[in-house]
């Protein structure tokens, strides 16, 4: 039995394909969502928008299957009732996805973080090292120079 191979790309520390080898679990032969997930590093806080985690699935199917998933739920489970301490609910974590051999996982760049990039892009690196150079340059021009906002 070949272990399970699957890919993992996005906003995670790791980028790239996952194997479930033997030392890593207890069966080569399954993986779930979030297990291919921690695999790749995990995700990266702050800029990653786990509630639209695409699983992309092809084998054995004539086209290629997208399911939007929101992983947030399923590393939320915990819960607090009426001022009680927060208790662990295990439950939640039935709904994990079991992977097949192929599947992509992509994990895309939550919105304020494609925002802050943008900033980042063109005033941190556009207009402060345009205008600290000895030849006087606009706004526009840096942002002609930049290209347009994503």
């Amino acid at each position: 039995v070949a272990p399970l191979r699957v890919f993992v790309f996005g906003e995670v520390k790791a980028p790239g394909a996952v194997l479930n080898a033997p030392e890593l679990s207890t069966s080569i032969s399954e993986m779930s969502l979030l297990q291919a997930i921690a695999q790749s590093g995990g995700y990266q806080r702050g800029r990653a928008e786990l509630s639209m985690v695409a699983l992309m699935r092809r084998r054995h199917l004539a086209k290629p299957e997208i399911a939007i998933i929101n992983v947030f739920q399923l590393l939320e489970n915990r819960e607090k009732a009426c001022g009680k301490a927060v208790v662990a609910d295990a439950s939640k974590y039935r709904y994990d996805i079991w992977l097949e051999d192929g599947d992509v996982i992509y994990i895309p760049t939550s919105e304020i973080a494609k925002r802050a990039d943008y900033i980042d892009l063109v005033w941190t690196r556009g207009i402060r090292a345009v205008t600290n150079h000895s030849t006087i340059y606009s706004a526009v021009d840096a942002v002609d120079w930049l290209g347009p906002n994503p």
